[in-house]
């Protein structure tokens, strides 16, 4: 409210302005609302096993800091604990390019002339490799 209120005045000073103990004291009787519906939000999204894996799969990206990884790579690395197949890291790696983590790279035909196709490898965004989220 504090801040619609001083932004709606087009004055560039109320960003150092003090705020009100009225407006303090409103704004923490939200407080206890929000941190319920912020455990009840996490709840909800940590039952999504895609979501559950991504986190997982974000925090080895940033650990092994990979610039590209595989399908292969990522279900070696999180077998057991997270995938049983190669198969099941999908979801989360959907996830991950959705959010803007990782994309797809151009795949070349690395296919042997025998077996199976090459697993897909996916371009690792340098921004998330970085402590503070900027670019390298």
């Amino acid at each position: 409210m504090h801040a619609l209120e001083a932004a709606s005045k087009a004055d560039p000073s109320w960003i150092r302005r003090v705020i009100p103990g009225e407006t303090m004291e409103a704004a923490l009787a939200w407080v206890p609302y929000l941190i319920g519906n912020e455990r009840a939000v996490a709840s909800v999204v940590d039952a999504d096993p895609a979501v559950r894996q991504a986190k997982k799969l974000a925090e080895w990206i940033r650990a092994t800091e990979s610039r590209v990884i595989t399908k292969r790579d990522v279900f070696l690395a999180l077998r057991g604990s997270e995938f049983k197949r190669a198969a099941d890291a999908e979801p989360a790696l959907r996830l991950l390019e959705e959010c803007g983590w990782i994309r797809l790279a151009a795949q070349e035909d690395r296919r042997p002339r025998r077996g199976r196709p090459a697993s897909p490898s996916f371009e690792v965004n340098p921004a998330v490799l970085t402590a503070d989220g900027t670019q390298t």
